[in-house]
């Protein structure tokens, strides 16, 4: 039976609402698998971390933030 949620991570406080996007992108990694047995098994581990889910929230806001910040000092 398949998962919608591959790593497991639970949306069960407020702020894990901002793991959405990373969700999202790790379904898409675990969806479009690599060619070959090696690929198929490395990007089926990315897609099941947790911890790859944390890493990729926080780069995605502090990248968001920083576009943010650099229109607020541009102007």
């Amino acid at each position: 039976m398949a998962r919608d949620n591959i790593p497991r991570v639970r949306i069960d406080r407020l702020w894990k609402v901002l793991l959405v996007p990373a969700l999202i992108i790790q379904w898409l990694i675990y969806m479009n698998p690599a060619r070959g047995i090696q690929g198929v098994a490395q990007t089926t581990r990315i897609a099941r971390s947790p911890f790859i889910t944390y890493a990729i929230s926080v780069c995605l806001w502090l990248y968001v933030l920083l576009v943010v910040v650099s229109r607020f000092v541009a102007e």
